[in-house]
Parts: structure tokens; sequence; C-alpha cells
């Protein structure tokens, strides 16, 4: 309480603290249990304020006010008493900070200042080129909506030991948060002021590919597995989709259906456009077609993770075909006569 405390206050402090006397140690900790932090520093006043204890208790607590005018001792001792129930209730930090009048420790977001605030996608931007301990330790001050919008938006390499390092947490440094935190504030503004934001790269990389003649595609790719192999591998697995299939002439699609598992094509098929379902069923006998159609029809719905890997597993063939020269591949972007 501060020095403006008003003398009713006061003695409404000195009147808490002395049923608490009466009460005892046992029951007086179970009652402390259930005090806010300010009413602690209230009933702080009232155990220093030494005075008549039987003069502040209410009428209707006679019998308490009959306890408490025996020997003064223990109204002598409220205020020890006081601050070691409150430290066996709710433990020694809380007691500092009542009974020394100490600033509440901020909450987490609060230590973390003004990055807890800004959008997830910038967020991940900066987060992305930190350890995952020091990702774990930021996600885990924040809400779970927004600590999950930003780790979807982290590779999905480090997500996985992301998550297992929040899973470590338990307790965070007021200072510890605050100093990470003013460190991602400062990087979060010289992106900002450079003009920095995030692109998609790769996609980008990748769509330029795809609208390229197949021969240059291909002259290109060799460039680039010179540089990364694995770099020119990920780009062949994305390069061409499932859909790319409906460029083909027939007598490839008909070999390749002679590849193709059927039961992979049928769940490739459950998630294709129309375009290119009728360039397959085009390319098989009617007999054929249609028992595929009935057998797509019982499947029911799928997940649509399960229709991208078959989808993926069909590329795949394709790509193996092309490679053998039994097919040739024909990109959008090729003009035939």
């Amino acid at each position: 309480m501060t020095a403006e405390t008003t003398a009713l206050e006061r003695e409404g402090a000195q009147r808490a603290m002395a049923v608490l006397l009466v009460l005892g140690k046992d029951t007086a900790r179970e009652v402390i249990r259930h005090f806010s932090e300010q009413d602690l520093r209230r009933l702080a006043v009232g155990a220093r304020v030494k005075g008549p204890a039987e003069e502040v208790l209410p009428l209707a607590l006679q019998d308490f006010s009959t306890a408490m005018s025996a020997p003064a001792a223990p109204w002598q001792a409220a205020d020890g008493l006081l601050r070691q129930w409150v430290q066996e209730s709710l433990g020694t930090d809380t007691a500092a900070r009542v009974l020394e009048e100490l600033p509440q420790a901020p909450t987490p977001d609060e230590a973390l200042g003004p990055v807890s605030g800004v959008d997830a996608e910038a967020l991940a931007m900066v987060l992305g080129r930190e350890q995952p301990q020091t990702v774990a330790l930021v996600l885990s001050a924040l809400n779970a909506d927004k600590a999950l919008n930003v780790l979807n938006r982290l590779p999905a390499a480090v997500q996985a030991e992301v998550v297992f390092r929040m899973a470590k947490v338990e307790a965070i440094s007021p200072e510890l948060l605050k100093e990470v935190g003013q460190a991602l504030a400062a990087e979060l503004r010289a992106a900002t002021m450079g003009g920095v934001r995030k692109v998609e790269g790769r996609q980008v990389a990748l769509d330029v590919l795809r609208n390229k003649p197949v021969a240059e595609q291909g002259e290109l790719m060799k460039r680039i597995e010179e540089r990364d192999a694995d770099l020119a591998a990920e780009l062949r697995t994305k390069l061409l989709t499932f859909e790319d299939l409906v460029h083909l002439p027939d007598r490839d699609i008909q070999a390749l259906l002679r590849e193709f598992d059927t039961k992979v094509l049928m769940i490739a098929l459950k998630g294709a456009s129309p375009a290119i379902a009728a360039k397959i069923f085009k390319n098989m006998s009617s007999r054929a077609a249609d028992m595929l159609r009935d057998d797509m029809a019982a499947m029911g719905p799928l997940r649509l993770a399960d229709v991208e890997q078959a989808q993926n597993q069909l590329v795949a063939v394709v790509m193996r075909l092309a490679g053998e020269g039994r097919i040739r591949l024909i990109g959008p972007a090729d003009k035939m006569v």
C-alpha cells in the first residue's frame, strides 16, 4: 500500500489480519491461497499496524475479538507470520513482490516486447534464421494460435525440433525474453527499413522453368545440377506435375498406362482436373474406362495427401520413361505443328 492509504483501508486490513491470526497458521495458509497480490499487499499493511486487536474486529465477530484480547505477542509477530504464510502458500518470489512492494513480474508476451505483436509471416521470416532453441523460447511466450501460425511458416525440417524444445520449456526468465525480443525487434526494423520482404523464390523459379520449352528446361536443369545436385533433384520432382500429362500425345499416354499401377492411377484421378481425366479415359478401352470409373465411384472420399502422393508416384514413372527415351515430354511452352 502507498502512503496515501486511508485510515479506513488500514483499519480494514488490520481487521483482516486479526481474523487470520485467530484462525491459526494452517487455516490462514489455505485462505491466503485465494488472495490476489493486491489483496495481499493490503493485508501486509494490517500486519504492520500495532494496536489493540479487539478494536479492529467487527461486532459480528465477537469470538474473534475475545480471542485477540489475549496477550499481544501474536499480534507483534503478525508481520513475520504473514511473510511465512505467504512464502509457504504462494512461494518466495510472490512473497517478495507482495511484501516488499516489488513490481509484479511481466507476462511472457510483455517481456518479449513489440515482437509479440508483429504478424506471423514477418516473425517467421526473422525466426527462420535463428537456432531452434531461440525459436522455441519465442513461440512459448506467444498464445497458441499465434505460435501455430508462426510455426507453420517455418521450414518443415525444423518444426519438429522447435516443438520438441517448446515441450521442454517450463520457465522463462523475463530478462532473457526481453533480450531476445530486443534483438529480434532490431532485425525486424532493419528488414522493414531496407524494404526486405519474404518472397517465394523457389516457386517463381519453378514457374519460370515450367514455361520454358522442354529442351531449354533440360539445358537449364543440367547447369543447375552441376552447381547443386540436391536442388536440381528437388526442382525436377516439382517441374512436371500430373496435370502436365494433358500435353502428351495419345501414343505416349498409352505407353504410360501400360506402366501405371491401376490402383495408384485410380487414386490420382480422384483429384485430377476434368481435362486430364478425359485424356486418360480417352486412351483406354471403353471397358477398362468404365471399370475404372466404377472403382473410383466406389472408393468414396480420399485424403488430399493420399491423392497427391499417388500423383507424384505416377509422375516419377513418367520421368523414368522420359529418361529412357520411351516417351517425349512436351511442356505448355512447346510449339507443335
